[in-house]
């Protein structure tokens, strides 16, 4: 008759153990990672939009601006003559300025330069100063003539934000003296 050694032993070894804990925490890995990579998509995708519309908005301060002059009855539709009248014209120079929605009225004088947004829960908008909280855009709007096109003006919106490394939008429209 054979003898038994041993009684069958039930349970893992510690190679089964360790194999089995292995494609568990493999199996975990790719939905967290997917998850992780689509926030930061999500974050990227945001601030990406917001930019535009910031950018979008650059330009149509500086058009509203262009309109009003002319239905002020300036001469001038840059408003850059000796005759442009205080408050109602705005000056439209070629240069890099800073525009605001809440306070870059007609007959504002531009501010050069770019600083960076503060948005104003109050209001829902992003201005120069005075908003709650900073973000990390800052819109600059450049006003250039265009050579040999006195009727013309490039109006080129930059915004510009920190978000894992330096990123930026950049908007271009070619406004006419259209009276």
């Amino acid at each position: 008759k054979p003898r038994i050694l041993s009684q069958g032993v039930t349970g893992f070894t510690l190679l089964e153990t360790l194999v089995a804990l292995a494609l568990i925490v493999g199996a975990l890995a790719g939905p967290f990672t997917l998850a992780t990579s689509g926030i930061f998509n999500a974050k990227l995708s945001k601030n990406k939009l917001t930019a535009l519309n910031l950018a979008a908005e650059g330009i149509e301060i500086i058009r509203q601006m262009r309109d009003t002059n002319f239905l002020a009855g300036e001469t001038d539709w840059r408003g850059i003559s000796p005759g442009c009248s205080q408050p109602k014209c705005t000056a439209l120079s070629d240069g890099e300025y800073n525009v605001d929605i809440l306070r870059d009225k007609p007959g504002a004088v531009l501010e050069l330069g770019g600083t960076p947004l503060q948005y104003d829960s109050a209001s829902g908008f992003y201005v120069k100063s005075g908003g709650t909280q900073t973000t990390p855009f800052t819109r600059t709007v450049r006003i250039a003539s265009i050579a040999g096109r006195p009727e013309q003006m490039r109006v080129i919106s930059k915004v510009e934000w920190e978000d894992s490394g330096n990123r930026s939008v950049q908007l271009q429209e070619v406004l006419y003296d259209w009276r």
